[in-house]
């Protein structure tokens, strides 16, 4: 069985996920989990945690290919199937932490500008 994440339950994550860490809150260097401690490191990686979803649910797709950096356009996580705009919403995020943004800042903005 595949679960799936849907626009609504990629920000319900987003939403956890600054619940958990706190709107100010941001990382210099992301990735989804911490190679070394296998916790969550970013605001879709804290997301991913409260779904159940760890580092080694993330499928690496090619010797190329480090599923803990990856794009989110790009990301499969084992057992879950992530709906297009669910995909965008968290790329938003993403992209907002990934430019500096705090995690409060990134959540508001993919709601803003996820239609």
């Amino acid at each position: 069985m595949t679960n799936k994440i849907t626009k609504r339950k990629a920000f319900e994550l987003l939403d956890k996920a600054v619940e958990a860490k706190g709107t100010e809150y941001f990382v210099e260097t992301c990735t989804y989990f911490d190679p070394d401690t296998a916790e969550p490191n970013c605001i879709v990686g804290y997301g991913f945690k409260s779904l159940g979803i760890h580092m080694s649910d993330l499928v690496e797709s090619s010797e190329y290919y480090d599923p803990n950096t990856a794009d989110i356009s790009e990301l499969e996580v084992s057992g879950y199937e992530i709906t297009p705009k669910a995909r965008r919403v968290l790329g938003i995020a993403q992209m907002i932490q990934d430019e500096g943004g705090t995690w409060g800042s990134a959540r508001d903005e993919a709601r803003s500008r996820s239609h």
